[in-house]
């Protein structure tokens, strides 16, 4: 038996809603395809938005390599 099928519509305000949440989106990611697909455009939006001095040094790493 399946479940049903949530409307495109529902997920898009449920995800609207965890948007600030990123434990909770990174787990929607491991829901099925579509919800992934919806999911990473909120995830990585703003990358850089919880950069700390913790890992400032990881940051410029990534930028020397390119």
């Amino acid at each position: 038996m399946t479940l049903p099928y949530l409307a495109d519509d529902c997920i898009y305000y449920i995800l609207q809603y965890l948007q600030n949440d990123r434990s909770t989106l990174f787990n929607c990611l491991l829901v099925n395809r579509f919800w992934c697909k919806s999911t990473i455009p909120l995830l990585y939006a703003n990358p850089f938005e919880n950069i700390t001095e913790k890992n400032y040094p990881i940051i410029l790493t990534l930028i020397f390599c390119f």
